[in-house]
């Protein structure tokens, strides 16, 4: 299956690895503007043999319906991303377009949902995938995993925590 992977951290490295692994062709979009984990981010997906593109909102907007076409796109993961995807956009694309979002739904809906998960001290964590739709994280939720978190928690600990999760929704929603 050939898939697109939106994505600004980290975060999508374990399910990248896991896609190409399974035999998946990905093609990788990063924010263009700096950013630290990029170069990790980078550095990986140039090891797992991925194409990657750095897209301006603009480019985004420009591109994507023939990026889709001609790399013969399945399905689009979108694993954080700075940008929004205008609804006329969401609307022209013809395949699934699903976003991991890594807390609850709909209570920590938007930007930086960890930070409020571990602040307001949760007990559990989630990685939900959802279908993107033009309002932030409120389409239909297709695959959520769940998992508990201590009182302890810290942001590098839920991370470690979701991705291992993110992992496995990816299995599931495929």
């Amino acid at each position: 299956m050939n898939l697109g992977i939106f994505a600004n951290s980290t975060l999508c490295l374990p399910a990248l690895q896991y896609l190409t692994q399974s035999g998946h062709q990905i093609q990788l979009i990063l924010p263009s503007g700096s950013n630290p984990q990029h170069a990790e981010t980078e550095h990986y997906a140039q090891l797992l043999n991925c194409p990657i593109e750095k897209w301006s909102q603009s480019e985004l907007e420009t591109n994507i319906l023939s990026w889709i076409e001609t790399n013969q796109l399945s399905a689009i993961f979108v694993k954080t991303f700075p940008f929004f995807f205008p609804t006329k956009l969401l609307a022209q694309c013809k395949i699934p377009f699903l976003n991991f979002h890594y807390a609850p739904l709909p209570q920590y809906r938007g930007a930086q949902p960890v930070f409020w998960v571990i602040k307001k001290g949760e007990k559990r964590g989630a990685v939900v995938v959802h279908q993107f739709t033009e309002k932030v994280d409120s389409g239909d939720i297709l695959h959520e995993e769940i998992f508990e978190l201590r009182a302890s928690e810290t942001f590098g600990t839920y991370h470690t925590k979701a991705v291992k999760q993110a992992v496995r929704a990816t299995h599931q929603v495929l």
